[in-house]
């Protein structure tokens, strides 16, 4: 999917639904979807809700993003280490991104719900994003892995306490330059 608005900015409005606002409309509270969606109507014409997973361009720059904790997953599976790589998360971010799959393991664990009837033609990696975003219950961290800004924000809440939560900055290429990575600058904010 592809957007380009020069004023764009990427919401979560919670942890299964991923946004894109634009300027000029305020930030949501989560509680919006308990609310008839009539009262917001105005506002909601200038959201485009997505898939979990998705893979999203948006001005020129790919984001991958997904909701489930498949860092967890695949750290439970990993029986041994025979890459070169020491670092546990870039290891696991190295199988998702060469394997091309959001969630690379089959049979998956009993508590993942996977539909593999669809699960190709939606779950699947076309490209190395710029930006993949993979939400964690795991300690937070952002890597540059095969030359893709990986970036797990954590948890926004963690039981009765806070969280984080991530922030970034892109600065995309300009307008029909040739494809390069985007300077990409992001933090974990912890609450």
């Amino acid at each position: 999917m592809k957007i380009k608005n020069q004023h764009s900015r990427a919401w979560i409005a919670s942890p299964l639904v991923w946004g894109l606002a634009y300027e000029g409309l305020p930030n949501v509270p989560t509680s919006l979807f308990l609310f008839p969606f009539s009262l917001f109507l105005c506002k909601l014409q200038r959201v485009l809700f997505v898939s979990d997973p998705c893979t999203l361009e948006i001005n020129g720059v790919v984001f991958g993003l997904t909701s489930s904790d498949l860092l967890f997953h695949m750290g439970a599976e990993e029986i041994s280490s025979s890459s070169n790589l020491q670092d546990r998360f870039s290891r696991i971010l190295r199988h998702i991104l060469t394997q091309r799959s959001y969630y690379p393991l089959y049979p998956p664990p009993e508590e993942m719900n996977v539909d593999y009837e669809n699960f190709y033609p939606h779950a699947s990696l076309p490209v190395t994003p710029d930006l993949l975003i993979t939400p964690s219950d795991l300690k937070y961290f952002i890597k540059d892995v095969l030359g893709c800004v990986c970036m797990n924000p954590s948890r926004l809440t963690k039981g009765q306490v806070g969280g984080c939560y991530g922030q970034v900055w892109v600065q995309p290429q300009a307008c029909g330059a040739e494809r390069k990575s985007p300077c990409i600058a992001a933090q974990v904010i912890k609450i």
